[in-house]
């Protein structure tokens, strides 16, 4: 499945998986008012009475075979590299985006639940705080904890101060040309920057999300959980420290920027 070449910036994507057809004569045109739609939906409903996490990981696997299809239109096999830093880059963002979606519903700004704002000298703006961290990496089932501990069950020599070296660069780029640059050896250099796997990718991962009905908190563990299978799937052809290298590299900086620029 996975080759080394790189991609092409991909075309808009193809829409998220969707269950079959109505038959002729009956039925909505809409995937989520499917009838076989919605008994998935239901079964989902009842296992997470058990299984909590059961949404987040089914649609994990459903976000790990769309991008797989996504980047596999650009020339038959998948460069791992180019899949992994793009489900990370997008996973990042939705962490920001989960927190301030989160924060307008109950009525509070950024600076009243702790974040910061700083501003370059272009005007765009980065968010800073505990608030977007919490989905990113301080919690178990955060986007890079899920991250590493795919790497480490496959060999890897992870660590947390790969997250907080990354975070501290972040911090130290703001305004310059650098800021979302992977700091990665060049041969397993992503296709694209973060910022344009945001751009080409979240509407789609978007919705394929809403069609299963993931909540904003927990679309950063979905990720994740794609993130997971997609070390483990390329871990013959890439080093699962480097593959979790790629995923801190590209999500960090993306859960700091202002979800507008990306509108």
């Amino acid at each position: 499945m996975f080759g080394r070449k790189k991609v092409q910036p991909p075309a808009p994507p193809p829409g998220p998986p969707s269950p079959p057809p109505p038959a002729a004569g009956g039925g909505s045109g809409d995937p989520h008012a499917h009838p076989g739609h919605q008994a998935v939906l239901r079964h989902l409903d009842e296992r997470e009475k058990q299984e909590p996490l059961i949404r987040a990981q089914v649609a994990g696997g459903i976000l790990f075979d769309l991008f797989v299809k996504i980047l596999s239109e650009q020339g038959g096999r998948v460069r791992i590299e180019d899949l992994i830093a793009a489900l990370a880059s997008i996973g990042g963002h939705f962490c920001l985006t989960a927190t301030l979606a989160q924060l307008g519903k109950e009525g509070l700004t950024p600076k009243a639940a702790g974040m910061m704002e700083v501003q370059d000298r272009e005007g765009n703006i980065y968010f800073f705080g505990d608030a977007p961290n919490r989905l990113l990496a301080e919690s178990e089932t955060a986007l890079l904890s899920l991250v590493l501990g795919a790497a480490h069950a496959h060999g890897a020599p992870v660590s947390l101060d790969m997250i907080h070296e990354a975070m501290k660069r972040t911090a130290a780029r703001i305004g310059s040309s650098d800021f979302g640059n992977p700091d990665l050896p060049e041969p397993h250099r992503p296709a694209l920057s973060p910022f344009d796997w945001v751009r080409h990718g979240r509407k789609r991962m978007s919705e394929a999300l809403d069609l299963y009905e993931v909540p904003p908190l927990q679309r950063p563990a979905a990720v994740g959980f794609a993130l997971q299978r997609a070390i483990a799937e390329g871990r013959q052809v890439l080093d699962p420290l480097l593959a979790a290298r790629i995923a801190v590299e590209c999500a960090v900086p993306m859960a700091k920027v202002d979800p507008r620029r990306f509108d």
